[in-house]
């Protein structure tokens, strides 16, 4: 099976190879499976943070290469009467956060009945088709955006607005290429002066860096992490994990409904705002964080995680140059990880690693409260630590790093159960 490691970018002059189709989502994922035209099955390989656009030329190590082609994908095409109205139309498209390709008076974005609905009562005429979606890629895009409809139409009488710039607000455009910072523009300059801000270089060296990941995922840190348990406790007492297959089953319960869909992809937008200095951003996910709570007990436990760890950074002038936005009020522990990282002068691009070392830190705190409670040996302890390494966790910590806002909320009812029965429980090691 060809692998594929590098984005040479377009070359014209190369002569053609197969074809790789991928619609305009999975030309966002850098590491996935893919057929090629020749029907071959093909591993897209790619740098994290890495975007493809039709046309682009991927090559693998040993020069085998592919072109990205754009596949069909389900759309619907409003066309205007005057630029006036495709501005309007495409201004409040993305003010919904919906990307959009751009044309001669005509604006392209995925089948939405709803948006159809909003650009049809504005006047312009509305109709569905099958076609290659090329979208703008935003005001920070780099590689993205734009390009199509230079080529396709006169520049007189088109207009030439962006897809709306939600990474300031919603994080999207860095949560798609695994949260990096943009690599050019306002973004840059952004992220690099937050990182002097805090008297520390955001390009720290590969072993600095890992360092500085390692010290904020242990669960050795005084942040009391341990004394909740995630609920386990009732778990426990109900036999719902009794040896290590249920441990395994618990965790990665854990993962799937809580971590990955929720307290990842709110880690990286809180990061994100904390390498900005977003204050505003930085209060927004925050609070989404501690909303996603569903007991008090559960609550009580992110919020005083979360004050242990402000103030550890507050006693060690971490926080400096941070706005005072960020450093008052009921910070929860997710959000004070992300502002922790930052802190400790990771980078924007350091994203990914940011929620993978929180993954990791989550699941061997839980890992360890089971050590203790269940009890398993650390043999056994180790053993299922190291099945998830194998499997479950690698794939979690890339698919939250690909979820739009719209997707992200926990889903664990039978967690919020066993947290209310254990107000009662006469089992009380655990807090939760």
């Amino acid at each position: 099976m060809p692998a594929f490691t590098r984005n040479l970018g377009p070359e014209p002059g190369r002569p053609p190879g197969p074809e790789l189709s991928l619609d305009s989502a999975s030309r966002r994922r850098p590491r996935q499976r893919a057929r090629l035209s020749d029907g071959r099955e093909a591993a897209v390989m790619l740098p994290r943070g890495t975007a493809m656009r039709p046309g682009d030329v991927l090559e693998g190590p040993e020069g085998e290469t592919a072109t990205v082609a754009a596949a069909p994908e389900p759309l619907s095409e409003a066309r205007a009467v005057s630029p006036v109205q495709l501005a309007a139309a495409a201004y409040h498209l993305g003010n919904r956060h919906a990307e959009v390709e751009l044309g001669h008076l005509r604006v392209r974005f995925l089948r939405d009945p709803v948006l159809e609905d909003l650009v049809g009562g504005m006047g312009l005429a509305v109709a569905r088709l099958s076609a290659p979606f090329d979208p703008e890629g935003g005001a920070y895009g780099g590689h993205g955006g734009g390009r199509h409809a230079a080529a396709e139409e006169d520049c007189h009488g088109r207009v030439g607005a962006r897809e709306h710039d939600s990474s300031r607000d919603s994080c999207r455009a860095p949560v798609r290429s695994c949260g990096s910072v943009p690599a050019s523009g306002a973004g840059e300059e952004e992220a690099a002066g937050g990182a002097r801000a805090s008297g520390r270089s955001g390009n720290l060296p590969p072993a600095g860096a890992l360092m500085r990941l390692l010290y904020a995922a242990s669960p050795l840190r005084p942040t009391g992490s341990f004394a909740w348990s995630g609920g386990l406790s009732q778990y426990v007492l109900s036999g719902g994990v009794s040896d290590a297959g249920g441990l395994k089953a618990w965790i990665g319960d854990a993962v799937r409904l809580v971590l990955v869909p929720c307290d990842l992809p709110l880690l990286a937008r809180c990061f994100a705002a904390a390498v900005r200095r977003d204050a505003g951003a930085f209060a927004r996910w925050n609070a989404v964080s501690l909303a996603s709570r569903g007991t008090r007990e559960l609550l009580m436990g992110e919020r005083e995680t979360g004050a242990s760890v402000m103030r550890m950074l507050e006693a060690g002038g971490l926080l400096d140059g941070f706005p005072d936005g960020m450093r008052e009020g009921r910070v929860g522990y997710v959000a004070a990880y992300g502002l922790m990282a930052a802190a400790l002068g990771l980078s924007g691009e350091d994203a990914g690693r940011v929620a993978g070392a929180f993954l990791w830190g989550a699941v061997e705190n839980l890992a360890l409260c089971a050590a203790k409670s269940v009890p398993l040996g650390q043999g056994a302890v180790q053993g299922v630590l190291l099945e998830l390494l194998d499997g479950l966790l690698p794939q979690a910590a890339e698919e939250a790093m690909l979820l739009d806002d719209w997707e992200l909320g926990a889903c664990a009812p039978l967690l919020a159960i066993r947290s209310s029965e254990h107000e009662s429980s006469p089992l009380r090691m655990f807090r939760s």
